[in-house]
């Protein structure tokens, strides 16, 4: 994780340096972005009782895009949303269900400038996640699956420099498996070219 992290900061800062010192950022279309910041599990209650759960995590975003002009657009990502820990009562003991989340997802985004150098997103679209690790819980109760659905999303952007932003963004994806949903903050850069 460390080393993906590592390579996609420099793939990011080496775009700015790519971009002509000409250019507009107006004139921009293809843009790419990184993003840190924590993700929340709405985790369903299930069939056993709940010991406790440890539904906050770590997030990581990495996407790409391309603006149709200069409110509409398309974007693609990848969101590691952190790991999952939930314990329930099963005949008399406690048992421990440690879940990594990710999801890769496909949006329309909508740019809504406030300013020439600050504008409110959103994002609109599909998104395919997985919860992956051991199955050790029951089947009403397993944090494990694989989920296709719904996910949608509200940020800001500031534009820094030509071609260099910061973004602060929240994404919903409603179901990353059967029983979990997943929320995201972020804040990171953006470079169009």
């Amino acid at each position: 994780m460390r080393s993906i992290l590592i390579s996609s900061v420099i793939a990011s800062l080496s775009l700015v340096g790519v971009n002509s010192a000409h250019a507009d950022a107006n004139d921009s279309r293809l843009y790419a972005g990184m993003s840190l910041g924590v993700a929340h599990f709405d985790i369903d209650k299930g069939s056993s009782p709940v010991a406790s759960n440890d539904d906050d995590g770590g997030a990581f975003k990495l996407y790409g895009g391309y603006q149709f002009n200069p409110y509409l657009g398309a974007e693609v990502g990848y969101l590691r949303g952190g790991d999952i820990i939930a314990k329930r009562l099963v005949n008399g003991s406690v048992v421990t269900q440690n879940g990594q989340a990710r999801s890769l997802y496909v949006a329309a985004t909508g740019q809504f400038p406030i300013s020439d150098s600050f504008s409110l997103n959103t994002k609109l679209g599909v998104a395919r996640s997985e919860v992956s690790s051991d199955d050790v819980l029951p089947a009403g109760d397993t944090l494990v699956g694989k989920k296709t659905s719904f996910m949608a999303g509200v940020g800001a952007k500031y534009q820094v420099i030509n071609h260099l932003a910061i973004v602060v963004d929240f994404d919903r994806i409603h179901k990353i498996s059967d029983r979990v949903n997943s929320n995201t903050i972020t804040v990171g850069v953006r470079s169009d070219f």
